[in-house]
């Protein structure tokens, strides 16, 4: 009966241990069967995760590694690009490929106005109202092989006006994670004599 009992026990722990390493393994194919954008909320839905889950962008993928050792990939597309910008007043971090589990940035939940323009068509590719979520980054998906010029704004005019400037490129191997933006006043922008001219919100 001992015997019995002994057996049925080890049979229910190899099951057990045989099920966790499906699950992982699943989860890994899981989030190679979706496409880069799926990727990315994913990605971001497993920020600060408990599960030894990271996940990386590059210009080229996202990849993701497990607990188990296991990784999956998800390519962007070629004529598309991602990038993630976390402005900044007083802290940041350097940082070249982004890293949507753990990338933090100092402004959480912050509402601001964000622009961007081809550089060299002076084409408005964004005009719009944005937030930079529970990580303080702000994600978009841009065209590919561009020079862009980056204008946010945070505040008000008629209160605190900030604004943070800057020219980013989007071709293979650039960048994905954007740290560098630090906010400055209005008169800290115009006394610039490197910073982009201020159009976005006259």
């Amino acid at each position: 009966m001992l015997k019995i009992i002994s057996l049925s026990l080890m049979l229910t722990l190899i099951i057990s241990t045989h099920a966790d390493a499906n699950t992982t393994l699943t989860q890994a194919q899981e989030f190679q069967s979706l496409n880069h954008i799926e990727a990315v909320e994913q990605a971001r839905k497993w920020y600060k995760n408990n599960q030894n889950i990271k996940v990386q962008i590059t210009s080229k993928e996202i990849s993701a590694s497990f607990s188990d050792g296991s990784h999956s990939s998800v390519e962007i597309p070629y004529d598309t690009f991602f990038v993630s910008i976390a402005p900044w007043i007083n802290t940041t971090h350097p940082c070249t490929n982004h890293v949507p589990t753990g990338c933090t940035g100092e402004l959480i939940n912050k509402d601001m106005h964000l622009v961007i323009k081809d550089a060299e068509s002076g084409k408005t590719i964004k005009n719009e109202k944005i937030n930079t979520g529970n990580d303080g980054f702000i994600d978009l998906w841009l065209p590919r092989n561009k020079t862009l010029n980056v204008s946010i704004h945070y505040g008000s005019n008629t209160e605190i006006y900030l604004e943070a400037k800057e020219t980013i490129s989007t071709h293979t191997g650039e960048r994905t994670c954007i740290t560098s933006m630090k906010f400055k006043t209005k008169n800290e922008v115009r006394a610039d004599p490197n910073g982009m001219d201020h159009k976005a919100h006259q």
